[in-house]
């Protein structure tokens, strides 16, 4: 009998998207799992969500879902499988923090190199001092101790972010495996284990002990960053909070082990995988996790290490707006524009009101007093909100993973953050706000303000600015030209839900 021989990693992804079922099918087997109450359905559901994003979003839910139906143009199903493709080379270059040239500077970062004001989380590929406040609008960057889904479908294949080493293993001959790595093998007697089984996953070695499995990594975090991570973990746990990957600590009682200038550390590795954006399911996980992470870190002090704070965002979307201007007026004036400067080009006037009315909004006495407010009593916020750094376990719970750029913030920005990718995922249909809302109201009640706040955040075009910034500041790659028209082809579902919104906000 002849042996069929197994498909190489390559053509199994590409079998996967293949067979993967279109939008509208898992949409409507979620509604239909809802009805057979299969799904889970929001928990803790208050008057103030219900009013803010009630029955007006409803009723444009319906219009939304029919127009982007009948149009084909969805996120992650239009286009040629080139334009796709070259589409998706792009985004996942980005994501995981490749240099797409020679600059220096990433594609998030503001005009000028301010890198502390920025709206996103970064891959961990970055050093905290980066405040890189994040990756990709629909971005997969892996974890410290996993990893992500291409595509951020929610799939088996594991990729990591930043780094370009090969795998290797799993082997039990770990010092082998260390030695390929290049990972000190004094890093075994360092974190006392009896290591049974070692593997290199795209920059993580995947512990195995007798005692348990741990996620070991050559960081670019320092010995104060951890320290204080570590002490912010204990007291959230002492508050009853769980759903974050723990730092495991050394022989020596440290979060950290240095040799040779090199910082590396550990964490308990999840089992489970990446989050989907695409489930309403997982996306109410993700927030319930990040509301009360903020509410529990509250009253959390250490004189071990003072990270900056986040809370001039006011500062943050003037500087980017400031940014856009200057790449449209630009892309307005060249001589001989190329497709993408004519594509962002005949959008300049609508990019350009969002922008401005991001502002207005952020600059208003509501949105002021609530920064304000926010960091008279902070919390601690994660800011690097995407799916690979959630793991959706088989206790249908998401644990939150790489905290590299932890500090305190006001909780409406790690919302914000998870709405845009989320809204994005499920084509800016009101249920995925209502959900989210309705866990973070759960948490601690949300004000009018802080909803205006998380408007404002919304409302700036952070995905047209963001391939745009990429574009002019470091370079044409391909693929840029597909996420520009990608994301113009959002924006009459992102206007009209943000629309929406606001009506319900001033009811």
């Amino acid at each position: 009998m002849k042996t069929r021989r197994p498909l190489p990693e390559w053509a199994n992804m590409l079998m996967k998207e293949f067979t993967r079922p279109p939008y509208f099918l898992d949409h409507l087997l979620n509604d239909a799992k809802q009805k057979t109450g299969n799904e889970e359905q929001p928990q803790g559901s208050n008057a103030e969500a219900r009013r803010v994003v009630g029955s007006g979003l409803k009723a444009d839910k319906h219009a939304q879902s029919d127009n982007s139906h009948a149009s084909g143009n969805h996120s992650s199903h239009d286009g040629s499988g080139d334009a796709t493709r070259r589409t998706r080379n792009y985004r996942e270059a980005t994501q995981r923090g490749q240099k797409i040239t020679t600059a220096s500077t990433r594609p998030d970062d503001v005009a000028g190199g301010h890198a502390r004001h920025r709206l996103d989380g970064p891959t961990q590929s970055q050093g905290a001092h980066d405040s890189d406040f994040n990756s990709e609008e629909t971005g997969d960057t892996t974890s410290f101790s996993h990893g992500t889904s291409i595509g951020g479908k929610g799939g088996t294949d594991i990729i990591h972010a930043g780094t370009s080493l090969t795998n290797v293993g799993p082997s039990t001959n770990w010092q082998l495996v260390f030695r390929k790595s290049g990972f000190p093998i004094s890093l075994q007697k360092a974190f006392a284990w009896n290591i049974k089984q070692a593997e290199l996953r795209h920059g993580v070695m995947r512990i195995e002990t007798a005692k348990g499995t741990y996620a070991l990594k050559r960081g670019h975090l320092s010995p104060e960053k951890l320290r204080f991570l570590e002490e912010a973990f204990r007291f959230i746990k002492e508050q009853g909070f769980h759903q974050f990957a723990p730092l495991y600590l050394s022989r020596a009682g440290k979060p950290y082990v240095v040799r040779e200038q090199q910082t590396y550390y550990a964490t308990k590795w999840i089992p489970g995988q990446p989050v989907n954006f695409a489930s309403l399911l997982q996306v109410r996980q993700v927030a319930r996790t990040l509301a009360q992470f903020h509410e529990v870190s509250r009253g959390f002090e250490t004189d071990v290490y003072t990270p900056r704070m986040e809370f001039a965002l006011d500062n943050l979307l003037r500087e980017r707006t400031e940014d856009l201007k200057a790449l449209l007026a630009r892309v307005q004036t060249r001589t001989n524009p190329d497709a993408f400067d004519r594509a962002l080009a005949s959008h300049a006037s609508e990019l350009r009101r969002d922008a401005e009315e991001s502002i207005r909004m952020i600059e208003s006495t509501a949105c002021l007093s609530e920064l304000r407010d926010a960091e008279e009593t902070p919390g601690l916020c994660h800011l690097d909100v995407i799916p690979g750094n959630f793991i959706y376990t088989p206790e249908q719970h998401a644990v939150a993973i790489d905290f590299d750029m932890c500090t305190y913030a006001p909780r409406a920005l790690d919302l914000s953050h998870l709405l845009r990718r989320a809204l994005q995922q499920q084509h800016w249909l009101p249920d995925v706000a209502y959900t989210c809302f309705v866990e973070y109201n759960a948490a601690h009640e949300m004000s009018t303000s802080e909803y205006r706040l998380v408007e404002a955040l919304l409302r700036f075009p952070y995905r047209a600015w963001r391939v745009a910034h990429s574009r002019y500041r470091m370079g044409a790659v391909d693929g840029q030209l597909e996420e520009l028209e990608s994301a113009v082809r959002e924006l009459p579902r992102r206007e009209t839900f943000l629309d929406s919104f606001s009506r319900q906000i001033e009811r």
